[in-house]
């Protein structure tokens, strides 16, 4: 009994409120360490650019889960949560009035994922560092992939004629890396110099390698922002390495496995900067603009542009970016997105939710507040003329950024109701599950459909994209099911599966087309011409429906759409965007090299 009584002298009992210290820190960590792994995974290269939903995705929901769950006890009800919430509820009955239903549910989850990680970043607890840190070592870690993708083949990423990193194109590497960038220099140079100054000149060389213009535009704007609050001493250096890896970037870059047709890459890019080319943007943000006057207060729903601006590409005047070969799915502006999608009442909703965020900004900020304004302000330029706000990890990096922004003044914000706090977290992954879970059912069939297409296993293939499209319910899976389905000679399944996409996306000029040579292989002239005719209705110049109904005549009606069908390859083949890919121009000469012989005069013997 002594020994034990001195032992407890000696080893004093923890007090009640030291062990729930100890239990609170835990938990803390344990959200950390969750945060910190979802976000790892958050910008990674996904498993396929198609209908089936990406990791990244699934990553940014299941952060957003993380976040309330690790927000949900002193989470502060504020005006960023009120207009956030107003924002989600006006964004889901757009979507229910909607025609593209099924279509806009995945777009749909991730705005309200972005919208419930904004509030649980602004009204949380979360360490700032705990959020930035790994966003900024993935934008470093995507540059470096980047850059290695240009000399050695890395086959587990995609796009690699291009520098894309972690990324899906080198247009959202260039906005991300922009503003990491920035992040990186308004936080890290002070304390770690030497690793900062590395990932600067890392994140530069990509940006530089990228040929971004929007990127190089946003980041030179930016880092003359920051360099404002840097000591003279830190200019120097952050001056000195960005001067150091652009000349490294301009000798040891493009790579031999890049495929830049431009004779002069990068003086070709800045001279189309400083001319403020849009790449004939103009003509689609003009036509989009008659589609919000016609559709003004609930707008067409989430991810409803792709489905409605065929009816729209000629509105007021012809968008030669728009083609037989090239649809146009975004309107490559986020404001006009997001006018076109909601309505204008949502796009003023989605203005509010920005002034309430900048509201409480001081005046003269300090080095990190100046930082996260330049990075916002940086992914807020770059969606003027980008899918910034649709794109995943751009959109994860610009909803954190803004949550940290808006905890400049939260005192005095009312906090949730317990019941309510606990509650949230548990309907929210219900709500995510429910679109998901099937989601992630169609991306497994559709790889496996693609894995069997390739070993020549059609049948097998074609049991996976049904599979797919039938989770999904994406006009896309049916649109690849059709194309398997005409490539193996199965005419019925082919115009069946055309037929069922069309029900989801009528005005699909590819899933016409589809449909008008799925009828004909089978036989059915009068399906096939109808196909072609709304084919014309919404394309009046497409040489693949004129060829078609030019199949299906005969006599002077033969040669009289033969003679169009050829002009309009020829016509369209010089509109095709640099951007676009050779096998379109190819298969264009292809056409039009087989109606010059079919319009040929027949040989005469001797």
């Amino acid at each position: 009994m002594g020994e034990a009584h001195a032992v407890d002298k000696l080893v004093p009992a923890p007090e009640p409120r030291a062990v729930m210290t100890r239990v609170q820190s835990g938990r803390a960590w344990a959200g950390t360490i969750a945060v910190l792994m979802v976000l790892a995974v958050a910008v990674q290269v996904p498993w396929t650019q198609s209908a089936v939903v990406l990791p990244r995705r699934l990553a940014m929901h299941a952060l957003a889960v993380v976040l309330l769950l690790h927000a949900s006890r002193r989470l502060r009800w504020g005006a960023v949560g009120a207009v956030a919430c107003a924002l989600g509820l006006w964004q889901a009955l757009t979507w229910m009035v909607s025609e593209a239903r099924w279509m806009g549910m995945p777009r749909l989850m991730d705005e309200v994922s972005a919208l419930v990680l904004l509030v649980g970043v602004a009204g949380g607890r979360l360490p700032r560092r705990t959020l930035l840190w790994p966003l900024v070592l993935a934008g470093s870690a995507g540059a470096v992939l980047g850059l290695v993708q240009q000399w050695v083949e890395l086959p587990w990423l995609l796009q690699a004629t291009r520098p894309s990193g972690f990324f899906v194109s080198r247009a959202v590497a260039g906005e991300y890396v922009a503003a990491s960038l920035l992040l990186t220099v308004g936080f890290m140079t002070g304390r770690r110099s030497l690793l900062a100054l590395g990932m600067v000149g890392l994140q530069v060389a990509f940006l530089v390698s990228t040929r971004s213009r929007t990127g190089w535009a946003v980041a030179a704007l930016g880092l003359l922002w920051v360099g404002i609050w840097l000591t003279r001493r830190e200019r120097r250096a952050v001056g000195a390495t960005v001067a150091l890896a652009v000349a490294l970037a301009l000798v040891l870059t493009p790579g031999p496995r890049l495929d830049w047709h431009a004779p002069r890459p990068y003086a070709d890019s800045l001279l189309s900067l400083s001319r403020l080319e849009l790449g004939g943007r103009l003509a689609t943000w003009r036509n989009t603009l008659s589609l919000v006057a016609d559709h003004p207060w609930l707008g067409v729903g989430p991810g409803g542009f792709a489905a409605t601006y065929p009816a729209y590409h000629r509105a007021v005047v012809r968008d030669e970016a728009f083609s037989t070969g090239q649809q146009i799915e975004e309107p490559h502006n986020e404001p006009l997105r997001a006018a076109v999608e909601w309505g204008i009442p949502g796009l003023v909703l989605a203005a509010l939710l920005v002034v309430v965020l900048l509201r409480w900004v001081p005046r003269r900020p300090g080095r990190r507040t100046a930082s996260l304004l330049g990075a916002l302000a940086a992914l807020g330029l770059s969606s003027l003329v980008s899918l910034t706000f649709v794109v995943p990890p751009t959109l994860l990096l610009a909803t954190c950024v803004a949550g940290l922004l808006g905890r400049a003044h939260r005192g005095g914000a009312p906090r949730l109701p317990r019941s309510l706090a606990r509650l949230s977290p548990v309907l929210l992954l219900g709500l995510l599950a429910w679109v998901d879970v099937p989601q992630w059912r169609a991306s497994r069939a559709w790889r496996q459909a693609e894995e069997a297409a390739r070993q020549g296993s059609l049948r097998s293939a074609h049991e996976g994209l049904r599979d797919a499209a039938r989770h999904t319910h994406d006009a896309t899976s049916y649109a690849r099911l059709a194309e398997m389905a005409q490539s193996a000679g199965d005419a019925p399944h082919c115009a069946e599966a055309a037929r069922e996409g069309l029900r989801l996306v009528p005005r699909s000029t590819h899933l016409l087309h589809l449909l008008g040579e799925c009828e004909a292989r089978r036989g059915d002239k009068a399906a096939a011409a109808t196909a072609y005719t709304q084919e014309l209705r919404l394309l009046p110049e497409s040489p693949y429906a004129l060829w078609g109904l030019a199949r299906l005549s005969t006599g002077a009606t033969r040669t009289h759409l033969l003679q169009q069908a050829a002009a309009a390859a020829r016509l369209e083949w010089s509109l095709l965007p640099p951007s676009l890919g050779r096998e379109e121009r190819e298969r264009l000469q292809r056409l039009t090299q087989r109606m010059e012989e079919e319009l040929a005069p027949p040989a005469v013997e001797e």
